[in-house]
């Protein structure tokens, strides 16, 4: 009885032994299994991944897997319902969080195809409307920014005359960079306002009341460029400054109805455009004043030196 007992604990012993062994020779995942793994990116080059909405009911984070078939995710944080959009990217939420916009691309085989065809490769722009989930999807989208107020949003198309997965920077050395359509959408009622020729735009920096939009006119010949600022809650347009010139690097003072641009000018002694700076401040009141500073007319400012 005692021999059979310790046959048996022995034959107990050795199957465990054997079943660790089976254990530890299982194969490792394969290629379609190991592209499933799912990671959370912290940041990049493309900026924080994660953002939380101003009344803290939502949450959007970009899901990355191995496979590169990646996602964003939109969840109510009080019951962690989530829907998901294929490819979606840089998530942002309107002021009064209401809304959620994301740029929306392609997959590898989407890209691949596409520049088979000698189609563009253009990003698109993803909007949902949190409170009833509906999604708007709209093509060939370059930038997006909500107002301050969170009341309108702004988008530029990619120009006509560059196509490609890279967007046109308003700000490169260029002596006259693509203008395209910019659309302004005011969220209440659908409506959009498009501004054509637009190279550069920048809401006005004021917290939740901010209503001005900037922005930078560039044509193909330079003629009716300019700056221009759009009221989104008058939907009027008014030009501050107009001429043959290039005009960029838009800046808002931070909460204040305060502007400051660069004009391009034409100089003889140096390769490519020197410029002015231009500025406005108390944009829209009695009060408003223009200024401009020229280089060249200031007696001190560094000799051979110019304003880039």
């Amino acid at each position: 009885m005692l021999r059979s007992r310790s046959a048996q604990i022995l034959a107990f012993l050795l199957a465990s032994c054997l079943s660790a062994q089976a254990q530890q020779a299982k194969l490792p995942p394969t290629p379609a299994e190991y592209g499933q793994w799912e990671t959370l990116p912290g940041g990049g080059r493309g900026g924080a991944t994660r953002k939380l909405s101003p009344d803290g009911k939502w949450l959007a984070y970009e899901v990355v897997r191995s496979n590169r078939e990646n996602e964003l995710r939109i969840a109510k944080v009080a019951d962690a319902t989530n829907k998901s959009v294929p490819f979606a990217t840089a998530p942002a939420f309107s002021a009064d969080a209401k809304w959620l916009a994301y740029r929306i691309g392609f997959s590898e085989s989407q890209q691949d195809k596409l520049k088979k065809d000698k189609k563009p490769v253009q990003n698109k722009l993803g909007l949902t409307n949190l409170a009833t989930g509906e999604q708007t999807v709209v093509d060939g989208i370059i930038s997006f920014a909500f107002s301050p107020t969170g009341q309108a949003l702004a988008f530029r198309r990619y120009p006509a005359e560059k196509t490609g997965t890279t967007p046109p920077d308003s700000t490169a050395d260029d002596e006259n960079p693509v203008g395209s359509p910019l659309i302004v959408r005011n969220l209440a009622n659908g409506r959009d306002t498009t501004l054509g020729n637009v190279s550069d735009f920048a809401w006005q920096d004021i917290a939740k009341t901010g209503h001005l939009l900037a922005v930078a006119i560039s044509t193909d010949d330079k003629t009716g460029n300019g700056i221009a600022v759009f009221d989104s809650e008058t939907a009027t347009l008014r030009t501050l400054d107009s001429s043959p010139a290039v005009y960029s690097n838009l800046a808002w003072r931070k909460d204040s109805a305060d502007l400051s641009a660069l004009k391009s000018t034409t100089d003889e002694k140096h390769d490519g455009p020197g410029n002015l700076a231009l500025a406005w401040t108390a944009i829209g009141q009695s009060s408003e004043t223009a200024l401009t500073y020229d280089p060249t007319k200031d007696t001190k400012f560094p000799t051979g030196m110019r304003l880039v």
